[in-house]
């Protein structure tokens, strides 16, 4: 018989020594029953407490193991110092080892950012044909918050993801995050999208930086062919922009050639 934390075994011992007593002491009758039976109850109320007690102890030692696990601490170490170069030599056992280890247990803001440096970094063949249909799923299910902002961004770069899927959040995140040369590789179809994502519901002071930043970064044959495309004219973003926000963009537009 398996004892566990040995609480089971101490009960098992005082039955058996009891009911030795009463065969030697040749209790019988009434007595006799009533000791057995009483002696058979405390063993079955310890032989239940014992495997409960094995139960909860076993989980805390499974839930101290996802804590203590020292496969991710290495994981996000090494990924922090490598460079996007070394992560794309990273054979794709080892990636997949080091993917495993983030996406394990609990995952903490520093698994998400190594997990994002990943997507960022990979070649587009590589990350769309082999490593995001194998993890992406996960990843984007583990991801949250500003982090979450942060993946759609890095997915954008090989078309994981579109534009339109998108709310004002991300699309400023990606706005802010992007260069001028960046952002005037984008279509006009992308162009229009990302202003549609800003313009909807409640347009705050920082969707108004954002949009600046985006027209003032576009050359000016992209500004004037904009405000001539439907829901972009000059007065669609007269009543999306307000304040020192408009006054700025009127600046902005007439440096590229559009009438304000």
């Amino acid at each position: 018989m398996k004892y566990g934390l040995g609480w089971t075994k101490a009960v098992w011992d005082w039955y058996n020594e009891v009911w030795k007593k009463h065969a030697r002491g040749g209790v019988g009758g009434l007595g006799g029953v009533i000791i057995t039976f009483f002696a058979m109850i405390v063993m079955i109320i310890g032989v239940i407490l014992g495997a409960i007690l094995d139960t909860i102890v076993e989980f805390f030692n499974w839930l101290g193991g996802l804590f203590n696990d020292k496969d991710d601490d290495r994981a996000r170490a090494e990924i922090r110092d490598m460079s996007c170069d070394e992560i794309n030599a990273l054979s794709e056992e080892r990636l997949n080892s080091m993917t495993q280890a983030l996406l394990d247990g609990p995952t903490g803001d520093d698994d998400e950012k190594a997990l994002i440096k990943i997507v960022e970094c990979l070649n587009c063949d590589r990350l769309t044909g082999t490593y995001w249909p194998r993890f992406g799923s996960r990843i984007q299910d583990d991801t949250h918050g500003n982090e979450f902002d942060r993946l759609r961004v890095a997915m954008r770069r090989c078309r994981l993801v579109n534009f339109s899927n998108w709310d004002d959040d991300a699309t400023r995140v990606f706005i802010r995050n992007s260069s001028c040369p960046d952002l005037q590789l984008l279509t006009m179809d992308d162009i229009k999208q990302l202003l549609r994502n800003m313009f909807s519901g409640f347009t705050g002071d920082d969707d108004e930086r954002m949009i600046n930043k985006l027209i003032y970064c576009l050359d000016s044959d992209t500004v004037q062919r904009l405000v001539r495309e439907r829901g972009f004219s000059i007065s669609d973003f007269d009543d999306e922009v307000d304040g020192s926000e408009w006054i700025q963009l009127v600046r902005i537009f007439r440096s590229k050639g559009v009438s304000a």
